[in-house]
Formats: C-alpha cells, sequence, structure tokens
C-alpha cells in the first residue's frame, strides 16, 4: 500500500477497496503488462511506483531530462484509459544509479499523467508531508539544489497585479528512525534539526544571487520531523529561541518570514501533532507561536489551537490553511530591508529586544560583584566617618585629612540620630539610599503614537503599524532601563518612513517633527531622532502633467523648439487652481512662428504651476528650514541624539548634524547630493556609491558621527547606553548606576613618564596573558569612548564615578596617525600620512574637545573631568592657517557656558603649559570649575628646556659655575692674586675656561632642574592656582565625594537663584556658607550630610524669599507708592 496522499473527499468504503503497489524492476519499460493491476472501480486509489537504472533511460544516448520525461509522458498518456480503469491515481518512476541519490518523476491522473514538477525528486511518500498544498496562493516551480534533502520552490503571488511579490518556500522532512526517549536522541534531533535549517540556509543563499528571482522576500522555512519524541512543548520554544539567537540575523538578512516547525510529541501512550511558527520581522524579536492540531469530529478537519495564549495569528485556522500573501505592512517592512533599514514601526519592537539586552548585559556584570552603592548611602558613610575618626585612621593623602575636628564628628553623630531620608524620590540623596540591584521589569517599553489632528495639534494614541498616511511617525515612549527600573524614563521618538514617497520630507512630515520636537522641548525629555530619508520632496502637478500641450515653431519639425507650453479652454478651465496661464492671442505673437496652421485662440499658455496638491516644491524647503531651526534650538535645551539607519540626503543630513550627538549605522551614508548627481554635474563616472561620499569612513573620520554600528539592532542598543548617562528629565538628578565597583579601592594602573594607553588610565584593563584586571580610575565597564575615529590625540566620552555619569576628557600621550583621503574628483590628489605628537592641540583636537564640552553641558548636563597633560598647541604655519587659534578659543567659549562641575586634573608626570594652561584654568569659570595637580604633575608657561633656553641662558649658567664650583672658585682666587706674570694668568684661564667646559652639560641639567621646581605643585598651590595636591592612588575616592557634595550644593544653588535671581553666584556661595558652619563647611563628609537634609536649610530658604519679596516691594513703592497700595488692596480682596 502506498496510498499517502488520501483525499478526505473519498467514500467511506474506499478503505476496503484492493491497493496495489506495482514495483517494476531491470525490465523494459515498454514490456510492463498493466492489465495485471486489479480491476477497481471508478475511485482512484492505486499507486504505481517503477524502479528503472539510469543505464536503461537515456544517458547513454545522450538524452536530456527533458526528453525523458516527454517520452514516459508520452508513454503514460497512450496507457491512460486503462489506468484509469484500474484506479491508478499516481505513477512515479524512480530512476536508479549506484553510489547517487535516486530521481523521482511522478505522473498524476489529474494532470493527465503529465509530470507533476512539483514533486519531481520526493519520494512519493514524503510529498504528503511537505505539505506542498498550502502553497496554493502562488504559481510556484522547483528549483533543484544541491542538497536533495532540501526542496526549494521559487513562488510567485498568482493574479495579474503589477505588484505581486515572489518569494522561495524552503521545505525539508528530519527523519532519525524509531520514537526517540533518551537524552542522547534528543540531542541527536535537536542537531538533526540544526542541520536541516542550516543546510537549508545554504541552499537559500545561493538562489537569492540568481538574477531569475531578483526581489524575491519574505521567504518561508518548513520542517516537519517524522519520528515521535518525548519532548516538552517549552523546550521545544526554547530550542527555536536558541536557533533563532543563533541564526536570526542570517535569517533577517536572507529576508526569511517565518520559520515552522511540525512533528509528533509522544506522552506516555499518546501522541500529539504539535507545530510552532516562529517570525522575525525586526531580525532580533523573535516570537514564537504554540499549536496543537486538533480534529473536528463534526467536519473531520483538523483545526490549529494555540498553546501560546490568546492572539496567536494562526489560532482555529484549519491545519492545511494556504499561505497568505504578503499584507500591507510585510511589503513595508521588506521595501524598508531593500533599503537596508527597519521599517518605522518595527522600532519600538526591536527597542524592546534592544532595552532587554542592556538589561542581560548590566545584571550578567553585576552578578560577578557586589552592589556597592548602598554602602555609600548617608548613614553610611557617617558611620565610617565616625569610626574612621575613633580609631585615628587618618591619612594625609585621604581626600579629608581634618577627621579629627570635634565639631565634625559632633554634628554627624547627631545628624545620624535625627535623619530619616525624604520619601520623595525626587529629592532623595541620589538614589544612594536604594538598592541598586533590581530585578528585571515585567514591562519593558510603552508607546504612544504622536499623530496630527484635523487642527495640525498631537493626539497620542495607539493603532495598527502601517496606517501613517506621512513619512513621518513619532512616538511618546516610556521605557524602563537600569537606571530608571521602577518608573521608567519617557523619550519622544521621531522616525522617517522610508516606505512613504521614499521617506521625503514635505509640508505634513515637516510640521509632525517640529510638533514632536518641541513637545520634548516643553517637557524637557530626550528626542530620538531616527534618519533614513531622502531629503526635501520633489514634486510635479500630475493634474497639469497630464494635459498640457506644446507650442511648437513647426509642428512638423519639434526639433527646431518650441514657443511655450498651454491648456485647451476645456482643461483650462478645470484646472484654474493648479496654474496661472494667459491667452495665447494675448501673448505677442512671435515673429518666426513657421506654424501657420497653429491656431491660438482657446488656447492658454502656462506661465506658473501651482498644483492641486500642497507640497511640490518650495513649501517643502520652507518646511526644511523650519525643522532645521527647531533642531539647533532642541539641541541647546534638552538632549538630542540621531540614529542614522539609511542614507541621510539634503535636509536629513543637515538635521543629524544639527543634533550633533550621532550614531551611524554601517551603509547609512549622510551626504547632501547623491553619487550619481554629482557624477552627472562631473561629466564622467567619479564616485561609485554614496557611502564614498558620506558613509563611515568619512563621516567618523570627520567628527559628525560619534558612533558607528554595524546593525540597527547595535546601533540602539548604543543609543540606550548613551541615554543612561543622561538625567530622566531636563534639570532632574543625573540616572545613578551601580557597577559593584567599589569607591574606596585604590587605582592599580599608574600613568608613567613614557607614553601609555590612557583609555587604560580612565577604564583599567584586563592583562591578557594572566586574565588579571588592573583597575582605572572610573567604574569598571562603564566607559564608553565617542568620536574615536576623528582628532585621535584627544580622548573624550562618558563614564561613572561610583555611579555618578561624567563627561570625560583626556590626552593621547602617544604619537597619532592621521589620514587624509584622496578624492576621486582630483586625479592629482593622493591620500597625505601625517603623524601627529601626542600632548599637543592641534586644529581637529581643539575642536573635538570644544565639541566634547559643549555636547556634556547642553542636553546631557553632566559633571565633567579633564586629565590635562598638554604641553601647549601646535602652532605652525599650517595649523595657524586650519584656524586652531579658532578652535583653542571655542574650548574657553564653551567653559565659560558650562552649568555642572569641572574638575580639572593634572595627572602623574602630566603637564600643563603655557596656552593649554591658559584655555582650561579655573578662573574662567570659577563658580564652576575646580584645579587639582597630582603630586607628580607639573605646570607652567614653558618645559623647563624652554624656560632656561630664554631665562637661564648659558653666561648665567657659567655665572653658576664660579658662584659654586670649587675648583673655579679657587683659580678665579688665584688670578686676582697675579700682579707681574701674565703668563700665569693666561695658563689660569685656560684651566678656567677647560673647567667651564667640563662641567656644562652637569650645570645645565641643574638649571632644567632649577627652572622646573618653579613648575611643582607645591608653587601652584602657594599661588592659589589650584585647589589641592592629590595623590593618584587614592584620588578616584576623594573626586567621588568631592563630586557628590558638588552636585547636591549645585541643586541648592539652583533653588537660591529659583528665589532670588538677582543674586550672583558669589552671594549664594556666601549664603550657603553662613548656613553651614566652616568646619562642616570645609569637610565633604559633612557638607553632604548637610545637604541632604532639606530640613536644615528651608527655613534659610523661606526667610530669603521673604526677603526678596520685601526688596521688591519697597523698590515699586519708591517708584509709585499709590501704585503698590492699590495693587495691594486688590489683591487682598481677590
Amino acid at each position: 500500500n502506498n496510498n499517502n496522499n488520501n483525499n478526505n473527499n473519498n467514500n467511506n468504503n474506499s478503505e476496503s477497496r484492493p491497493k496495489k503497489r506495482l514495483n517494476i524492476s531491470k525490465k523494459n519499460l515498454h514490456s510492463v503488462s498493466w492489465n495485471s493491476l486489479t480491476q477497481s472501480s471508478d475511485n482512484l486509489f492505486n499507486s504505481g511506483n517503477i524502479f528503472k537504472g539510469e543505464d536503461d533511460f537515456y544517458l547513454q544516448a545522450g538524452k536530456k531530462e527533458t526528453e525523458l520525461i516527454g517520452e514516459l509522458e508520452n508513454f503514460f498518456k497512450n496507457f491512460s484509459k486503462q489506468f484509469r480503469e484500474n484506479g491508478v491515481r499516481r505513477l512515479t518512476t524512480v530512476i536508479l544509479k549506484h553510489k547517487k541519490f535516486p530521481k523521482y518523476y511522478t505522473f498524476r491522473d489529474r494532470l493527465d499523467y503529465k509530470e507533476d514538477g512539483i514533486c519531481r525528486h520526493i519520494e512519493p511518500p514524503l510529498a504528503y508531508n511537505l505539505e506542498l498544498k498550502r502553497m496554493s496562493n502562488y504559481s510556484f516551480k522547483y528549483v533543484p539544489t544541491l542538497n536533495r534533502k532540501i526542496h526549494l520552490y521559487y513562488a510567485t503571488e498568482k493574479g495579474n497585479s503589477p505588484n505581486r511579490s515572489s518569494c522561495f518556500f524552503i521545505r525539508a522532512v528530519v527523519r532519525t528512525g524509531d520514537t526517540l526517549n533518551s537524552p542522547a536522541y534528543k540531542d541527536y534531533l535537536v542537531s538533526q534539526a540544526e542541520r536541516v535549517l542550516v543546510d537549508g540556509l545554504k541552499s537559500l543563499e545561493v538562489a537569492v544571487r540568481d538574477d531569475r528571482f531578483k526581489g524575491a522576500q519574505n521567504h518561508h522555512i518548513f520542517l516537519k520531523i517524522i519520528t515521535e519524541v518525548s519532548y516538552e512543548p517549552d523546550n521545544v520554544s526554547l530550542l527555536l529561541r536558541t536557533l533563532g539567537d543563533k541564526y536570526g540575523h542570517r535569517l533577517w538578512k536572507l529576508r526569511v518570514g517565518s520559520l515552522e516547525l511540525a512533528g509528533k510529541l509522544k506522552r506516555g501512550n499518546s501522541t500529539t501533532n504539535l507545530r510552532f511558527v516562529v517570525v522575525n520581522p525586526t531580525g532580533y524579536a523573535f516570537n514564537v507561536d504554540g499549536y496543537i492540531e486538533i480534529k473536528d469530529s463534526r467536519t473531520n478537519q483538523s483545526y490549529l489551537s494555540s498553546i501560546s495564549g490568546p492572539g496567536a495569528p494562526l489560532d482555529q485556522k484549519p491545519v492545511y490553511h494556504p499561505y497568505p500573501t504578503l499584507n500591507n505592512v510585510q511589503r513595508r517592512r521588506f521595501t524598508a530591508q531593500n533599503h537596508k533599514t527597519t521599517y518605522v514601526y518595527d522600532w519600538p519592537i526591536l527597542f524592546r529586544e534592544c532595552i532587554l539586552r542592556v538589561w542581560e548585559q548590566y545584571q550578567s556584570e553585576l552578578s560577578k560583584v557586589q552592589p556597592t552603592l548602598q554602602n555609600y548611602s548617608i548613614l553610611n558613610l557617617i558611620k565610617q566617618f565616625v569610626n574612621s575618626n575613633q580609631n585615628n585612621n587618618n591619612n594625609e593623602n585621604d581626600y579629608n585629612n581634618d577627621n579629627n575636628n570635634p565639631s565634625v564628628v559632633e554634628f554627624l553623630q547627631n545628624f545620624s540620630q535625627t535623619f530619616e531620608p525624604p520619601e520623595d524620590q525626587t529629592v532623595r540623596d541620589y538614589q544612594f539610599d536604594k538598592q541598586a540591584n533590581v530585578k528585571l521589569p515585567y514591562e519593558l517599553i510603552d508607546a504612544y503614537e504622536l499623530v496630527l489632528n484635523e487642527e495640525n495639534d498631537l493626539d497620542e494614541i495607539k493603532r495598527d503599524p502601517g496606517l501613517n498616511d506621512i513619512g513621518m511617525v513619532a512616538w511618546r515612549m516610556r521605557i524602563y532601563t537600569p537606571e530608571c527600573p521602577y518608573n521608567g524614563r519617557e523619550i519622544i521618538v521621531i522616525a522617517n518612513d522610508i516606505t512613504h514617497q521614499i521617506g521625503s520630507f514635505g509640508p505634513r512630515e515637516d510640521l509632525l517633527f517640529k510638533k514632536a520636537s518641541e513637545l520634548a522641548r516643553e517637557e524637557g525629555l530626550p528626542r530620538i531622532y531616527i534618519s533614513c530619508n531622502s531629503g526635501a520632496r520633489i514634486g510635479l502637478a500630475q493634474e497639469i502633467k497630464d494635459k498640457y500641450k506644446v507650442y511648437w515653431k513647426d509642428e512638423h519639425n519639434p526639433e527646431k523648439g518650441f514657443y511655450c507650453l498651454y491648456l485647451d479652454e476645456e482643461d483650462y478651465n478645470e484646472f484654474k487652481d493648479s496654474g496661472v496661464a494667459v491667452p495665447l492671442n494675448n501673448n505677442n505673437n512671435q515673429k518666426d512662428n513657421n506654424n501657420k496652421n497653429f491656431d491660438p485662440s482657446g488656447k492658454y499658455q502656462i506661465t506658473d504651476i501651482i498644483g492641486k496638491k500642497h507640497g511640490l516644491g518650495v513649501e517643502n524647503l520652507q518646511g526644511s528650514g523650519m525643522i532645521a531651526g527647531e533642531t539647533s534650538i532642541a539641541y541647546n535645551q534638552i538632549f538630542t541624539l540621531t540614529l542614522v539607519t539609511g542614507r541621510s540626503v539634503g535636509i536629513g543630513a543637515y538635521l543629524v548634524r544639527l543634533g550633533q550627538r550621532t550614531i551611524q549605522g554601517e551603509g547609512a551614508p549622510i551626504i547632501l547630493t547623491g553619487a550619481g548627481a554629482i557624477n552627472k554635474l562631473l561629466g564622467k563616472e567619479v564616485y561609485s556609491s554614496n557611502d564614498q561620499l558620506g558613509g563611515l569612513q568619512i563621516m567618523h573620520n570627520n567628527g559628525v558621527s560619534h558612533l558607528d554600528a554595524s546593525s540597527d539592532f547595535k546601533g540602539s542598543i548604543q543609543l540606550f547606553q548613551w541615554l543612561s548617562y543622561v538625567p530622566p528629565i531636563k534639570n532632574h538628578p543625573l540616572p545613578i548606576l551601580d557597577y559593584g565597583d567599589p569607591i574606596d579601592r585604590e587605582i592599580k594602573f599608574t600613568p608613567t613618564p613614557t607614553a601609555y594607553d590612557p583609555i587604560h588610565m580612565l577604564a583599567g584593563f584586563t592583562d591578557p596573558k594572566t586574565g588579571n584586571w588592573t583597575s582605572g580610575f572610573f567604574d569598571k565597564g562603564s566607559f564608553t569612548e565617542t568620536l574615536t575615529g576623528w582628532a585621535k590625540n584627544v580622548i573624550c566620552g562618558r563614564a561613572r564615578l561610583g555611579g555618578i555619569p561624567m563627561g570625560v576628557i583626556a590626552v593621547e600621550t602617544r604619537s597619532v596617525e592621521h589620514v587624509s583621503p584622496a578624492d576621486p574628483a582630483n586625479p592629482e590628489s593622493t591620500e597625505v600620512v601625517t603623524i601627529k605628537a601626542g600632548q599637543v592641540w592641534y586644529p581637529d583636537s581643539s575642536y573635538k574637545t570644544a565639541q566634547a564640552i559643549q555636547d556634556f553641558n547642553k542636553g546631557e548636563s553632566l559633571p565633567l573631568i579633564i586629565f590635562a597633560n598638554w604641553r601647549g598647541f601646535s602652532g605652525g604655519m599650517h595649523d595657524m592657517f586650519d584656524e586652531i587659534l579658532k578652535f583653542g578659543s571655542y574650548i574657553v567659549d564653551n567653559l565659560c557656558e558650562y552649568k555642572q562641575p569641572i574638575f580639572i586634573y593634572i595627572p602623574p608626570y602630566g603637564e600643563l603649559r603655557g596656552g593649554a594652561w591658559v584655555v582650561l584654568d579655573q578662573t574662567i569659570n570659577p563658580r564652576m570649575m575646580e584645579m587639582y595637580c597630582d603630586k607628580d604633575g607639573r605646570g607652567g608657561v614653558l618645559e623647563p628646556n624652554g624656560t632656561v633656553e630664554i631665562k637661564y641662558k648659558a653666561r648665567d649658567i657659567i655665572k653658576t659655575m664660579h658662584r659654586i664650583d670649587p675648583l673655579i672658585i679657587q683659580l678665579e682666587k688665584q688670578l686676582h692674586k697675579l700682579t707681574t706674570f701674565p703668563e700665569d694668568a693666561v695658563i689660569i684661564q685656560k684651566q678656567i675656561k677647560d673647567r667651564e667646559e667640563q662641567l656644562l652639560p652637569s650645570y645645565q641639567s641643574v638649571a632644567i632642574q632649577f627652572a622646573g621646581l618653579h613648575d611643582t605643585p607645591g608653587r601652584m598651590k602657594e599661588k592659589d592656582v589650584i585647589r589641592k595636591i592629590l595623590e593618584w592612588k587614592s584620588s578616584r575616592k576623594f573626586f567621588y565625594f568631592r563630586l557628590r557634595r558638588r552636585l547636591l550644593e549645585q541643586k541648592l544653588h539652583n533653588q537660591i537663584a529659583s528665589i532670588n535671581p538677582e543674586l550672583s553666584y558669589t552671594e549664594s556661595q556666601s549664603l550657603i556658607q553662613q548656613w553651614i558652619s566652616n568646619d562642616i563647611y570645609n569637610n565633604d563628609i559633612a557638607s553632604i550630610a548637610w545637604l541632604s537634609n532639606p530640613q536644615l536649610y528651608q527655613s534659610h530658604l523661606k526667610e530669603l524669599k521673604q526677603k526678596y519679596i520685601y526688596s521688591k516691594l519697597e523698590s515699586l513703592f519708591d517708584m509709585d507708592p499709590n501704585a503698590v497700595q492699590h495693587a495691594l488692596k486688590t489683591i487682598k480682596k481677590t
């Protein structure tokens, strides 16, 4: 019996009918006696399998496969009547060859015994398991593959639509033998399924490269496991997710829309048919839905019932339901993929996966260490301080060396007994009293789409994807990240829709962009822009385009030119609102008119085309200017960040730069004009792609792009990592994140007098040989460098110190290579490689420093630490021409505007000299800047060698010799005693000269040492140009407490300014110092405790408010007493 493909429409008594399998081997095909088949009724239920050796057929005769099939079809057709009389519904010819896979050709009654090409090279029982009938919505053909176990079909949507989609169906059967119960067999089955999946992907990779199948997408992979297996459904789901994580990006790149796995699960004596469907719309967000097959006894049909919960897409659908064709969202999704970006409505899904990955990474790192921030809560700090005092554990190099001050100890002891942390999280001591090691939230993201209503205002709604009618989409998203796990944080996301008019900017797109950006500014929320566009929209009035006519100079010779474009009177009356036209008979007639047959009456010359549709030309440029201005304002007021996921052209490129902070994806060029347009302008093929003009190798190396990403997924992770350093809302406290790195640990890496890697100083490093960790200044794993490709002799980025985010600027002490690429448009240009010395500011590195300071200040509101180790600015002719003076001035400009604490720290063996000191001096912004120097650091106008060259010349060195060297002193005395023997004087003078030459190198070093002693930290402190001398190994601890105190102090300054904005910073600082005793004010821990308790200064603020109101009323009373009295009476009545 070989009747595997039973038809459900057969009569119930069909099973009792005789069924024969005809196997004919080693015989001539034409000698088969078909009368040997059992006679039956009209129903066709018999199958015939014919086995023949390949040599018996066509190879020896040189026949092609098509010729063989044709001969077989003709032969079977001649016997078709006999076949039907004997109930033969299917015949399969199997061609055998030694050590080769058999070849199968199936001929069916419904095709008049012609070959069924879909089943070619498929074993007859196997065709049923491949569920080929489910492809009924498509016209498809078999595509041969090298792997005969993989069955590949190229399918095209049925119908006559010009937008018909095409795809591949990859189908395979996994067979292993008997029922699998042992763990070893289960593992073997998993490996077999994975191997078949990989084989299918390999076959698909080969097929999609074939030009015949260009444009195919949304492919389906179907795997059928024949063997019954004892396996829990949850384990199957986990297995699929594991395979998804492993092959997900490969599936997405190959445009695989779904993966389906069907099989039988054995539980005890019962067997259940299950199938799982995996969809992966973004390439990273896997949805696995499981179904059980249930047979309806009334209809005899099998249906799918979801085991994954309600809302599963295939729930209650027939098991063998046809595969649906692409819907609107799927078409758009693959259009976006063709542009190498993510579909706009898939961003919330992708963001959720990225936030989940950020959580997994954070919890994985934190699981290796113990959370530490709770050890630095106010009460714990006080306890540590008091214990340190009781143990007399004083260290002159500690962050505070006045532990034994009795008044400070007494204050802290009393404070610890009365202090209660406030309940309000906004005034909580920067979350230090809260456990930082939190669990993964149940909800990671909640998004509401922002849409324009009829009044052009924003509505927040939830709607299905793909319902947008403009090429811009915006959301308000609440995300739950490790730094904001409890209440989450809100962001405004604006994204181009590349599938709507190729992402171009029209008036409605510009309006939505502006409104969403304004909303972000009003609420102080971070604004994220996802850029993938084609610039300002270019349009034509289609209604005029379909109707206009040409007034030719000679209608028989159009090549002579034309006078104008015109409309007939009927069209003119219809399109009056779409353009401006004047009657041709009122126009000046052309004297050289050779078109004598042309009658101008009733015709109207088109002078201006307005168009019925808004958004065809300059109005789009006006909108572009509007959103450019809005982006510039937004950068100055809130945190702005752009993720470039596809090409960004024209205004799209300007929006990227105006938002400043940029993450650029691979293959996502930022350009003003496309390569094709420039090639036309140049008249030759110069640029091969847009990447040559604005790809990563350009924009990452010139400072436009801060970070580069190989995929949208990695770019989104970088986005959320960047957000973790930024306050959730403008002017709110910084987000604290525990990295489990103790504050009071010593810094293991020590800078050396020779060149070293500054990243090791900042972030630490793992020894590749021993695997041992050498700690740096910041929390382990918290440093993120930006602008890595640009001006490499300056390092900038963001890091955490005790969980507190900070902006970081450091110096590259090693020489770096600067590469200027050759321009393909200029055949004479060549690549130029320049070596730039370390510890020197060049034009590009000066600009990078200024840009980084500006980014940290505007929107991010980060405290800043600069590890100052510059010998000065490069002032050569080329650098002066490249505007180093201008860019160096930008550093001062941005430091003046900085509104957060700034620490300038000269590290061990670092030096800060000349102009480099000038642009970083703390007097530039005394309100925010503090300057420190390590005990081994140096600072001065010039390096000692330069100072000696100018101020301690050779004659001065010789004078020093004559003052110090005993031999020269003795010789000079002998010379002075001589009065009568000039010959002896000459000899003594020569001896002195020889001695001077002998001692000159030594005294040169002495002079350099003498000049260098003017640059020591001790002199800096004495001259009050630095605040304190530090020791490197304990500097982390000092800066942590200093930073924490400064942040709390800044918060109180802001409260004072909100009450009395007329007070200067110096006056505000004086007030705080009056409210706190000097002993407490001079101790950072005591100040942290005092500033953390609003109850200690609320009365002072209340008094300050009363005095300010009184002074304002007094000044107003002096201006007009009657008006003030009248106003007070009016206020009292109301």
